[in-house]
């Protein structure tokens, strides 16, 4: 999955659209111009049966967009 943010607001997508940003035609083909418009992977994580998932951000470590885990008591 792809993710991009649009007014301070990560949007996840199956994949890139073939229309965006102005390009009404193969901007999914653009690769070199993804990365400058920000465009990144989304990596969901693994949770356990007492997580689920949280805000989604940006993971500067790896570049890539994620959602944090929160733990939940087992009640």
């Amino acid at each position: 999955m792809k993710a991009i943010k649009i007014n301070n607001k990560i949007e996840v997508f199956e994949e890139i659209p073939k229309k965006w940003n102005g390009n009404k035609h193969a901007y999914h083909l653009l690769k070199t111009t993804h990365y400058k418009d920000g465009w990144r992977d989304y990596t969901l994580p693994v949770l356990t049966e007492f997580q689920e998932l949280g805000e989604r951000h940006l993971d500067k470590v790896n570049d890539v967009y994620t959602s944090k885990i929160v733990n939940m008591t087992p009640e």
